[in-house]
């Protein structure tokens, strides 16, 4: 039997850490740009056909380069040479100088850094061999055609000849041809003495790349890595190969694509890593994206070889296989290779194994791909994000049955974890058409709660911001004169922005850098009077906005767009007059996915966080909200959920500046409260208290044991607890439900709404009686009603946890109808008493109104207080907004919460909207521009005649529809049949070129 490379001796290799990153996939011109889309949010670039592709018929389709642009200068390379060189060498230095710039080796012995890269075969060094078969089989042809094969006319037909297909070898195409150039180029340009040289194992050529680099690092031999990878992958020689010799895979054997895209999409692509060792790393103190655990390789059946290599790259780790909990796969487009990846990756991971395949998002770049989805790895680390596995309900359907499940996200989600459970970690398997595997283990870089970097901006240590897909706009101004000439103003900006054509044609990032150019320039103006901000979602859309504003203005009209939020405007803000409230909701405000967008846009709030408590998973339920869990209907899940989810978005408001007044909470929202703002910090213990609890499990939930102590239901009998809103006066709904036993009036909602519980029959009857639309609501206990009673000492106790009354900030009871002060008993009282004697939400709404509060903002799940606070203080001065939507993208709802602010006045500090550290390019000036392929063959000469020699125009080409074989008479002016077969007949040494000669003569018509 083939013996297996990885059971050959392999040395235990350090920790490796990966401080820098360069790359470029197809129309992803960067690091930021590749790992927004990998993330989910990104600029979606549609396939495109090639343009590049030998006028072929059919160009494939993909991202693809379809020329480098390099400045004049920027290399140490004259413009003739950097012209003449491959593509492939070009781009993979211009990616290894983002990497090196991204890591900054100032402090670095570049004579012990050494550069490893891994390729493939550029078939551009394929051209010469080309040339030569033509020149040594043009005699055969001319004597076959009845010509002249020798003397002056045939040497000019057969140099034309050649001239026409490719450039001749000179000086800079013999060295620009040589594959190992690529890894001595960045050496030589960047000044690094240590090894250089490629390696070349198809698929997983920059994973062995990086083992070779962490062997050399661990042996002592240099200080410092660039590991890199490149391949032009949707060069269409290349794919006709692939082709013909694997077969790509049906949409069954592509797990990481649907129907659609069955197999796999080619892109041309580039990447490079800077390692250092880790402990060296943490001494210079480099940013660290990611640590490298562990890497093997194994060959041998693929199968057999994936398994092995999962298996020793752990033991070395010391980490078991289901312990890793996200795994980046290669779901290969090849037949039957994607099949064996998912069977071996099933036996070796756990059923809560995240899959993720960085080939769905942004194709497959062949030689690149393994090194590529390392980079996607390590940047799922950094960033604190697990991403969505697309076509995930295509994972192939034999695999159902063997007993197995791998999970996999319909959307990208935050990477959420129990810190006591150590750090992230993730792996990369990678299997190449060869029966090649790689297997890599890497681990997210710890931050200690007090190193300098935990405690600088959050910000300014993630690598760029993702954009927002609207801008918002602010003029503030002395009146409302004032405000018209800044809008005036913003809409030149907006039609500067808008170009030629009259709007953008780039999107969500467009606007964002608008919006960032515009607070930029204007600065903010805290004590002006009046304000307006408008939200908008592209160059066009805010030009139409501001001249519509400015008229009504001019008019002596609201401009206000309330009912679309995009424009916010108060001749009479209510902000200096009065305060603010931030309100909480209770149970049954809960949505699929709610707090996941906001916290994908503003990570760093998770980050502190997680720094603060020790099960922030736990705490949030993030498998359950976010996930295909048992869902958010379970009590427990609503209870904690909802009170992390309070607090993040309270930490997110405090990062704009907004900081209550006053606190209003709903049922369960009075505890949100508390945590929100710091009364209450105990959240782990929190967390054990209600998992232990049996509250939750089986006396106000589950079982129901307080209600049947209270109704004195039999042990075996079940009870059916209901709860659910009427739209009825709360004195109609007493009135009724005093004639009906085991059903109770909860909660007030509003003068014409309220909540009612107890038995399912009890409240079925109550809403017949009423004859009133009833909602029903998942996820509430049994209180709010004298039921709470039976376990009232356990729920007071369950409330007794160390408190800090918060400075400046009132607390409103919803038991008692008002403000008190906040200590260890008194908050441990009003919980007890809304869970006994229910909550009347209009008593307190309308006090802290009277109390002078005015902005109300709702801090989410859900807008539901919103909408009633509208009815309770309907006719009064006030304004009402929540920053959460379960029908709205929630980042867009923080934006027009911020925009009402604004506008009322209340202090708002936009730069958290406007963060650094987002990689831009400036690449003004002359540049060599370098085709990456070629658009056609040349103008191709007939055989020379004894009348002369003629040249083929090219007027009307067009590629043939019919790709088979073409026999035409020699007066026709098509190059004859018989040169095509010589050609193809010559180059039979050489696969690629003889695939893609025959289909390329068979499309070359001349007149």
């Amino acid at each position: 039997a083939e013996q297996l490379h990885a059971e050959q001796p392999q040395p235990k290799l350090s920790n490796m850490a990966i401080v820098g990153m360069g790359a470029r996939v197809g129309p992803w011109k960067n690091v930021d740009e590749i790992g927004d889309r990998l993330m989910g949010r990104g600029e979606s670039h549609p396939v495109r056909a090639k343009e590049n592709h030998w006028g072929l018929p059919d160009a494939p389709v993909g991202w693809f380069i379809e020329d480098l642009e390099i400045p004049i200068g920027r290399f140490k390379i004259p413009p003739r040479e950097v012209e003449e060189a491959l593509p492939q060498q070009m781009l993979m230095l211009q990616i290894a100088e983002q990497a090196i710039a991204d890591a900054d080796l100032s402090e670095v012995d570049r004579l012990r850094a050494g550069v490893f890269v891994g390729v493939e075969l550029d078939l551009n060094t394929t051209n010469y061999h080309l040339r030569w078969a033509v020149r040594s089989r043009a005699a055969d042809w001319a004597q076959r055609l009845e010509r002249p094969s020798h003397g002056e006319e045939f040497d000019r037909w057969v140099d034309e000849l050649c001239d026409s297909l490719t450039p001749a070898l000179n000086a800079n195409r013999t060295i620009g041809g040589l594959g190992s150039i690529a890894a001595s180029r960045v050496a030589r340009e960047f000044g690094l003495g240590g090894p250089s040289y490629v390696i070349s194992s198809e698929e997983t050529s920059g994973l062995s790349a990086l083992y070779a680099a962490s062997r050399a690092l661990e042996q002592g031999r240099i200080d410092c890595a660039i590991v890199g990878a490149v391949d032009l992958a949707g060069d269409v020689r290349s794919l006709i190969s692939l082709e013909s010799t694997d077969g790509l895979a049906k949409p069954e054997d592509s797990p990481s694509f649907g129907e659609d895209l069955a197999g796999m999409v080619p892109s041309d692509g580039a990447v490079a890593l800077v390692l250092k060792r880790t402990e060296d790393a943490e001494r210079d103190g480099d940013r660290v994206y990611a640590i490298v655990r562990a890497s093997g390789t194994a060959g041998g059946d693929l199968e057999s070889s994936c398994q092995e290599v999962i298996r020793r790259t752990c033991e070395e780790a010391d980490i078991a296989a289901r312990d890793i909990p996200h795994l980046e796969i290669s779901g290969f487009g090849i037949a039957g290779l994607g099949r064996t990846e998912m069977t071996a990756v099933a036996e070796a991971f756990g059923p809560d194994t995240v899959l993720g395949c960085a080939k769905a998002q942004i194709g497959h770049t062949g030689a690149a791909s393994g090194l590529i989805s390392v980079l996607s790895s390590a940047l799922s680390l950094y960033r604190q994000v697990l991403p969505a596995a697309a076509g995930s309900r295509n994972w192939p359907a034999a695999q159902e049955g063997r007993g197995w499940r791998i999970t996999s996200l319909r959307d990208p989600t935050p990477w959420v974890r129990d810190r006591i459970d150590g750090p992230r970690r993730t792996g990369v398997l990678a299997v190449s058409r060869g029966a090649s595997s790689s297997y890599v283990i890497l681990e997210e870089a710890e931050v200690a709660a007090n190193s300098q970097s935990a405690g600088a901006d959050a910000r300014a240590a993630y690598r760029g911001d993702l954009p927002l897909s609207e801008g918002l706009f602010v003029v503030e101004g002395e009146d409302s004169g004032e405000i018209v000439v800044g809008l005036r103003n913003l809409m030149h900006a907006a039609t500067d922005a808008a170009g030629p054509s009259g709007t953008d044609t780039h999107g969500s990032v467009t606007i964002h850098h608008i919006a960032t150019n515009w607070w930029e320039s204007h600065p903010d103006l805290p004590d002006a009077p009046l304000a307006i901000t408008l939200i908008a979602r592209d160059a066009g859309e805010l030009r139409s906005l501001a001249q519509s504003a400015a008229g009504q203005l001019e008019r002596g009209h609201d401009p206000s767009d309330r009912s679309a939020g995009r424009v916010f405007f108060s001749s009479d803000p209510l902000g200096p007059k009065g305060e603010l409230a931030f309100v909480y909701p209770g149970s049954g405000s809960q949505y699929a996915d709610m707090g996941r967008e906001l916290c994908l846009q503003w990570p760093e709030i998770l980050r502190a966080q997680d720094r603060g408590n020790d099960r922030l998973k736990s705490q949030l339920k993030a498998a359950e909200i976010w996930g295909d869990g048992p869902g958010i209907g379970d009590a427990r899940t609503v209870i904690l959920s909802q009170v992390a989810l309070g607090t993040i978005a309270t930490d997110l408001m405090a990062r704009f500046g907004v900081r209550p007044d006053a606190v209003v909470g709903y049922s369960l929202g009075e505890t949100a409260g508390l945590f929100s703002v710091g009364a209450w910090h105990e959240r782990d213990e929190m967390l054990r208290r209600v998992t232990e609890s049996e509250l939750f499990e089986n006396d106000l939930t589950g079982r129901c044991n307080a209600a049947r102590q209270a109704w004195g239901v039999a042990e075996n009998a079940e009870v059916e607890w209901a709860v659910g809103v009427v739209e009825t006066p709360a004195a109609r709904a007493r009135e009724v439900l005093e004639e009906i036993d085991r059903v109770y009036l909860l909660i007030v909602n509003t003068p014409d709404e309220c909540v009612i519980g107890g038995d399912r029959s009890a409240v079925e009857n109550a809403v017949e009686r009423l004859g009133c639309p009833f909602h029903a609501l998942e996820g509430v206990p049994t209180v709010h009603c004298e039921v709470a009673t039976q376990v009232s000492e356990p729920y007071r106790d369950l409330h007794v946890l160390d408190t800090r009354p918060p400075e400046g900030i009132r607390v409103y009871s919803g038991a008692w109808g008002e403000a008190y002060e906040v200590d260890q008993a008194r908050a441990a009282d009003s919980l007890l008493a809304q869970a006994i004697q229910g909550v009347d939400f209009p008593k307190t709404v309308r006090q802290a109104h009277d109390d002078g509060v005015r902005i109300f903002l709702e801090m989410g799940p859900g807008e539901s207080c919103v909408r009633m606070i509208h009815k309770i203080l309907d006719g009064l001065p006030f304004r009402a907004r929540s920053i959460s939507s379960s029908t709205q993208d929630e980042p867009s709802a923080v934006l027009r919460a911020i925009g009402m602010l604004i506008a009322e006045r209340a202090p708002v500090d936009l730069a958290q909207l406007y963060p650094e550290g987002r990689l831009t390019e400036d690449e003004s000036g002359p540049v060599t521009r370098i085709p990456v392929g070629q658009t056609s063959f040349g103008r191709i000469p007939v055989t020379p005649r004894s009348d002369g020699f003629v040249e083929a125009p090219d007027e009307g080409h067009r590629p043939a529809e019919d790709p088979s074989p073409v026999s035409l008479p020699l007066d026709s002016g098509v190059v004859p049949a018989e040169l095509s077969e010589a050609v193809r007949a010559a180059e039979t040494t050489i696969q690629a070129h003889e695939a893609f000669l025959r289909t390329a003569q068979r499309t070359q018509e001349l007149a």
